[in-house]
């Protein structure tokens, strides 16, 4: 920010003049020059804007000079003068107000730093007090250049002194740090020891000694915390304490717990909105305390500039946790409809549910009903054809029509079909005809009477065949046949059922 302005604005007689307005951050106080147009050349105008960016300039004799007080309400300009941008003068005084509260709080940050540093050259031997302290200082000056309370400049130079001593501490903490690793060896070895001890008596497994292994234990995990030791030493020993202790709860215990064998964590773990909700109320509540402390510290304000730098940031952080308290508001509103939509869903869910099961008893009522109900229909038996070796001789090929009926039907006789002529002095003798078994019984499909039954003859001159016995005649033994009776085929009609 700068210190200088330079603008046109107009005297009392309402003639046109340049002025030329500086601060003076020591005395918090505004100088104002005025320049009538007849002096302010372009080339004078161009002097003063290089003025304003720092360059050194002298001011001619017989200018017009006024000097105030920087006030937040008042004009800076004096009563018979005014600017012809006002809102350039405005913002001035607005920013000129804030470098003059830095500056204060620049030079009350670099007397405190006078005083740790007094302290720290004048000790004898390295002070651990007089490093917080200092680190305590800068984390405050860090604070104050976050929050924007310090320009880069000022920031800086505390810097470059805060440094200095620093390394100062520095130098003097080498000194004793050989005297401290050799204090915190001499731990180290003596914690080991006495964990050596624990860890055998553990595995041993005294079981009636445990609360004495678990109080020893303790003790050691307590004397180890109030002893100050390097930090790999530290670590070392910390992690040999924890694992004893889990080495101790498994030997007494076992490797898991009866109520949860799998080791599971079994409570119900948070989603992603239930955990941002908790996160953002978690940074309400830490705003709210910075918020609290701001406060304290303002009503026990030092002086005035840090009241007043407390106010501001005061200011910030409620403007924050409006912010956020804006944002919580909208995601514990869609917690709230989430978990609505999710009772939802788990009703309508049980009751499809129930409603399946009361579907699923109900159809198996119906079955059982059923299944009382219903006869049970005995299977009809097969019946087997066996063909006599008199008719195998001469059928090269027999189809068995299916008969679809529960009665096989009754044929009254056979009707004689005349055989080819076969020319044979003496035909065979046949003692007797073997009566032929009924055929198997389908029930599937209806009879179909035009279907034929194609018997091949095997006319050859050295044999003879021999008619069947008609249903209605007697069986002759030993009867004679010619050869004009000779079987050609036989319908299905003419099946006679022995």
């Amino acid at each position: 920010m700068k210190t200088k302005l330079v603008l046109w604005g107009e005297n009392a007689q309402n003639e046109r003049v340049l002025l030329a307005l500086q601060l003076h951050t020591n005395s918090n106080r505004v100088s104002v020059w005025s320049f009538p147009e007849t002096v302010a050349t372009p080339e004078f105008t161009q002097q003063m804007y290089d003025w304003r960016d720092d360059k050194p300039f002298v001011f001619p004799e017989n200018t017009t000079h006024f000097e105030n007080d920087l006030s937040v309400t008042e004009s800076l300009l004096p009563e018979g003068l005014k600017a012809e941008k006002p809102e350039l003068l405005s913002r001035a005084q607005s920013e000129w107000h804030f470098i003059v509260l830095s500056s204060k709080m620049h030079e009350a940050l670099k007397s405190e730093l006078a005083g740790l540093g007094d302290k720290i050259h004048s000790m004898e031997k390295y002070n651990y007090e007089l490093w917080d302290n200092l680190k305590g200082y800068w984390d405050k000056v860090q604070n104050n250049v976050r929050d924007k309370n310090l320009f880069r400049e000022h920031a800086d130079e505390l810097r470059v002194t805060s440094n200095e001593l620093f390394d100062k501490l520095k130098v003097a903490r080498t000194a004793i740090s050989q005297e401290f690793e050799q204090n915190s060896k001499k731990w180290y070895e003596n914690f080991n020891t006495k964990l050596d001890d624990i860890e055998t008596r553990i595995k041993a497994g005294m079981n009636s000694r445990f609360p004495q292994i678990f109080d020893q234990l303790r003790d050691t995990q307590n004397q180890f915390r109030d002893q100050k030791m390097t930090k790999d030493h530290a670590n070392e020993v910390w992690a040999r304490i924890d694992n004893l202790f889990k080495a101790f709860k498994e030997k007494k215990y076992g490797t898991s717990n009866p109520s949860n064998p799998s080791g599971q964590d079994n409570r119900p773990k948070s989603g992603g909105l239930d955990e941002a909700t908790a996160k953002m109320k978690a940074s309400i509540d830490r705003d709210q305390k910075d918020l609290e402390y701001e406060q304290k510290r303002a009503d026990n304000s030092a002086n005035q500039l840090e009241e007043q730098l407390r106010q501001a940031r005061i200011n910030i952080i409620k403007d924050r946790i409006n912010s956020k308290m804006v944002k919580y508001d909208d995601m514990v509103k869609t917690k709230a409809e989430a978990d609505a939509r999710a009772a939802a869903k788990k009703a309508k869910d049980d009751a499809a549910k129930a409603k399946a099961d009361a579907d699923k008893v109900k159809a198996d009522a119906e079955k059982a009903a059923t299944a009382v109900a219903t006869p049970v229909v005995p299977e009809s038996p097969e019946v087997h054809v066996e063909t006599p070796a008199a008719v195998i001789d001469h059928v090269e090929h027999t189809v068995t029509p299916e008969v679809h009926n529960e009665t096989p039907p009754v044929v009254d006789h056979i009707v004689p079909v005349a055989a080819p002529e076969v020319h044979d002095e003496t035909p065979p003798v046949v003692d007797h005809v073997v009566p032929v078994a009924a055929p198997e019984v389908h029930v599937d499909k209806p009879i179909v009477p035009e279907q034929e039954l194609k018997i091949t003859p095997n006319i050859m001159a050295e044999h003879d065949t021999t008619r069947m016995a008609s249903a209605t005649e007697p069986v002759t033994h030993g009867a004679k046949t010619s050869h004009g009776d000779h079987i050609a085929f036989v319908q299905d009609d003419d099946v006679k059922l022995a």
